[in-house]
């Protein structure tokens, strides 16, 4: 079940009214020749009378009351701090998410890249118009290979009435030829 949120702290209202109530340590006793009880401020400085009763609840009251001017302090201080941090750490994970998108981005194209089918040239007419000149592809090729690849690649095909030896020959034949203007 959602909690609801609590509502924003505002700091520096509590802040300053910490700052305008009386500061020092405040302590409760009796008010000289009055017969009251009162919480008085640094420099003996009166805040107000209290009368807190007798017991461990009215102990714990008065603890409470003696002690919120340094807890406001500490918590106010404690506060400030985590909220320093709190945007420090936000502004990481910001960074740290718009690494990630990126990496991801990255990693994305690479994979398109990496995955992605070669173009390979439309043979489907040229062996279109071989069958429909009744030849025979060839199972050999004439390859002259570059520095890291091969830079000219020759198939062919012959009627079926030339005999493999011929085929052979014709291919090797072929390539002293281009060697040999090379």
């Amino acid at each position: 079940m959602n909690q609801p949120q609590p509502a924003p702290l505002d700091l520096d209202a509590i802040q300053a009214r910490h700052a305008a109530a009386t500061g020092g340590n405040w302590r409760y006793e009796a008010y000289a020749g009055l017969g009251e009880h009162g919480v008085l401020g640094a420099a003996d400085i009166p805040i107000g009378r209290l009368d807190f009763g007798d017991g461990d609840q009215a102990d714990a009251d008065r603890d409470f009351v003696l002690n919120a001017h340094q807890d406001v302090t500490a918590l106010l201080a404690r506060v400030r701090q985590l909220e320093t941090e709190l945007a420090t750490e936000r502004a990481v994970a910001e960074s740290n998410q718009r690494a990630a998108r990126l990496l991801a981005e990255d990693v994305k194209q690479l994979t398109a890249e990496a995955t992605a089918e070669p173009e390979l040239p439309v043979l489907s007419g040229w062996a279109a118009d071989m069958a429909g000149a009744g030849l025979e592809p060839y199972d050999g090729a004439l390859t002259l290979d570059g520095d890291d690849r091969p830079f000219l690649r020759a198939h062919f095909a012959f009627g079926p009435e030339v005999p493999e030896a011929a085929r052979a020959g014709f291919v090797t034949e072929i390539g002293r030829i281009i060697l040999d203007e090379l």
